[in-house]
């Protein structure tokens, strides 16, 4: 019974993180650096795209490796209470 709480809260906060992410794009590009490299005609724009990409990554690969150690953890433990 618990578990199920805790599925539907971890969805629950899923999808609110998620919304909070898609409206917030104005406010994440309001960095004057950023706004200078994305601006239109500039010719530093790839340079823009360059540290936007690399960003990406160094937010991407610490989240994987989280969820992998979280998703083994959880499969351990329960096939240990099941056992």
């Amino acid at each position: 019974m618990k578990m199920k709480f805790y599925i539907k809260k971890s969805f629950y906060i899923l999808v609110v993180t998620a919304s909070m992410l898609l409206f917030a794009v104005n406010s994440v590009l309001a960095c004057p650096n950023c706004k200078d490299g994305f601006g239109a005609g500039t010719e530093g724009a790839s340079l823009g795209d360059s540290y936007s990409i690399s960003v990406l990554f160094m937010l991407a690969v610490p989240t994987t490796i989280v969820t992998i150690f979280t998703l083994v953890l959880a499969r351990k433990i329960r096939r240990n209470n099941n056992a």
